[in-house]
């Protein structure tokens, strides 16, 4: 990503600009998936609700129980995720390793059909084709350095469509080895 790249500015004007202008001139209700016996899956549900409330976007919670989770809801993979029964979900990922670590985030996350449960970890079930293509190009590219430019566009572009909502802890400790 470019220094200084902020692809989400907050700005409530712009976003209820955005949800009338997508037909939704009075809002949105969207359920949002989550585990109320874990404290902090109850916490970012009422932070997010709290958060998207001014910009007229209503947060309805669908608590499921821990089991259920990835195993009735996100594991089963297009079925569930297609019948309506939640619209948006809190699910941790991470890489497998840090560093130039693309291959192993955007190709379980993004890469279309493949990556869809339960082989993948696409719980939204995002495809595009022009994201496939730029994964499919950085990954034949054999050297980090000339997949740099393919990763970079296909970052810039998932953040455009963006079919998650990146939530970042700020006060989390990240250990590197030297």
């Amino acid at each position: 990503m470019p220094k200084g790249y902020d692809p989400y500015p907050y700005n409530p004007t712009k976003a209820k600009a955005l949800l009338k202008a997508a037909g939704f001139p009075n809002g949105l209700t969207l359920k949002f998936l989550y585990r109320p016996a874990a404290i902090a899956s109850v916490k970012v549900f009422q932070t997010m609700q709290a958060d998207l409330a001014p910009v007229t976007i209503k947060l309805v919670g669908v608590g499921v129980p821990n089991a259920d989770f990835y195993a009735k809801y996100l594991l089963v993979g297009k079925p569930v995720a297609s019948t309506g029964s939640w619209d948006v979900s809190l699910a941790g990922w991470g890489p497998d390793w840090y560093g130039d670590a693309a291959a192993s985030f955007f190709e379980p996350l993004f890469y279309g059909a493949p990556s869809y449960p339960p082989v993948g970890s696409d719980f939204g079930l995002y495809n595009d084709a022009k994201v496939n293509r730029l994964i499919s190009k950085a990954a034949a590219t054999g050297s980090a350095s000339a997949a740099a430019a393919p990763w970079a566009q296909a970052d810039q572009q998932v953040m455009k469509d963006a079919p998650f909502y990146p939530i970042r802890q700020q006060l989390e400790s990240d250990y590197y080895a030297s």
